[in-house]
């Protein structure tokens, strides 16, 4: 449950109304009263709903999968992945992993003091 849902929340009808929560409070008893911004609160306000799946289509054409999915499964998804251990690195990585260490200047200055 979120934060705004567990607020106190009223309705007021008359000259004011509306869907409010309790903003605070007071040791007098007074409550000071502010309106209702959640989401949920602002759909009822306006009637909206979230359109449903054909609806989108119907207004937007269809849905197509992000860039980086492939459209066509490939022969071997139902294959299992090899642990990212066993798996054959990129040659920038194999590189990266080759080379020695570089040292930090704070490194070098304290292998220069201690000398």
């Amino acid at each position: 449950m979120s934060a705004v849902a567990a607020q106190p929340h009223v309705t007021l009808s008359g000259d004011r109304a509306g869907e409010y929560v309790i903003g605070e409070e007071r040791p007098d008893g007074a409550l000071l009263l502010v309106p209702d911004t959640s989401m949920a609160a602002i759909r009822r306000r306006h009637a909206l709903t979230p359109a449903t799946l054909a609806e989108f289509e119907a207004k937007y054409g269809q849905i197509r999968p992000p860039d980086d999915v492939a459209t066509q499964p490939s022969q071997d998804a139902s294959r299992p992945r090899a642990p990212a251990s066993e798996r054959p690195k990129p040659p920038d990585v194999l590189e990266r992993e080759e080379r020695q260490p570089t040292r930090s200047p704070i490194q070098r200055l304290i292998e220069r003091i201690a000398v």
